[in-house]
C-alpha cells in the first residue's frame, strides 16, 4: 500500500481576528509570527486589566459576562516580512464590510502615526505606574524591535527630534555612573581620537561628516554612538547606521 504524502506544515506567520461570541463578528485584528500563541494573549489576566484600549474595554466586558473571544484565522503568509501588507488589507476589507474593529490604526507598523489623546496618555501612564517587566518580557520586545521596520519619514523625524536634544540629569548621571572608575590606556585614547577623526558617512541618508563627534552633535546623538554603530556593537540608533567614509 502506498505511503500517504506527508501534510504540509502549516505558516505560522498568520493575520487572526478576535470574534465576538455575542455576535459572531470579527472585533479586533491583528498579526502573529507564533501561530496562534500571539492572539491567546489578549486575556491573559496580567494584561487584560491593564490594557486601557477600546479593544480593552470590549474584552473585559466579555470576561463580566463570563464570555471569551473566539481566534478566527484569516490568512496565513510564508513569511514575516509580508504580515504588514497583509494586516493593513485585512483592516481594510474589515472597515468595508462594516466590521466593528477596535484596532487603533490601519495595522502595519503598530502605532505608528496614531495620535493620542491627553486624556489617553494620561490612562496609559496611570496603568503603566508601578509595573515591572520580566526578563522574558524585555527578550521579548527586544526582538520585536529587532523586527520593527523603520520608515525613511520615521527616521527624519527621529533625526530632527533629537537634533539639539538636551539630556536630563537621570541621562547624564546614568553616563557618568557607566564610566566612573573605567581607565582607558594612552593606546586607547589614541585610537579614540584618530577613529573620531576620521570622516564618517550615514548610510541612512548618504550624508558624509567630518567626523563622528561633528556627526553626533548633528544629529544630536549621545557620545560614542556613532562608533558603536560603525563597529557593530548597535545595529542603528535611532535610525541611523554609520561607516567610514573611506570605506564607501
Amino acid at each position: 500500500m502506498p505511503s500517504s504524502p506527508p501534510k504540509k506544515k502549516k505558516s505560522r506567520f498568520l493575520i487572526y481576528g478576535l470574534v465576538d461570541p455575542r455576535t459572531d463578528g470579527v472585533r479586533y485584528i491583528g498579526r502573529s509570527s507564533s501561530g496562534t500563541k500571539r492572539p491567546k494573549q489578549h486575556r491573559h489576566p496580567s494584561r487584560l486589566p491593564k490594557d486601557p484600549t477600546h479593544k480593552g474595554r470590549w474584552l473585559r466586558a466579555l470576561k463580566r459576562q463570563g464570555l471569551s473571544y473566539r481566534i478566527r484565522v484569516l490568512e496565513r503568509v510564508p513569511s514575516d516580512e509580508l504580515l504588514d501588507d497583509a494586516e493593513k488589507r485585512w483592516i481594510v476589507h474589515g472597515k468595508e464590510q462594516g466590521w466593528q474593529l477596535t484596532n487603533l490604526t490601519g495595522g502595519g507598523h503598530g502605532l505608528y502615526q496614531h495620535t493620542f489623546t491627553k486624556e489617553h496618555r494620561e490612562r496609559i501612564s496611570k496603568a503603566n505606574k508601578g509595573r515591572k517587566l520580566t526578563e522574558e518580557q524585555r527578550h521579548k520586545l527586544s526582538e520585536a524591535a529587532k523586527r520593527w521596520k523603520r520608515t525613511p519619514e520615521h527616521m527624519e523625524k527621529l533625526r530632527q527630534s533629537n537634533i539639539g536634544r538636551p539630556q536630563s540629569e537621570y541621562q547624564k548621571r546614568r553616563v557618568s555612573e557607566v564610566h566612573t572608575g573605567k581607565i582607558v590606556s594612552q593606546k586607547t585614547c589614541e585610537l579614540i581620537s584618530k577613529a573620531r577623526s576620521i570622516p564618517v558617512v550615514d548610510l541612512t541618508t548618504g550624508k558624509v561628516y567630518p567626523s563622528g563627534k561633528v556627526a553626533e552633535q548633528e544629529l544630536g546623538l549621545c557620545p560614542s554612538s556613532v562608533s558603536k554603530v560603525r563597529t557593530g556593537r548597535l545595529k542603528s540608533i535611532h535610525g541611523h547606521r554609520f561607516a567610514y567614509a573611506t570605506k564607501i
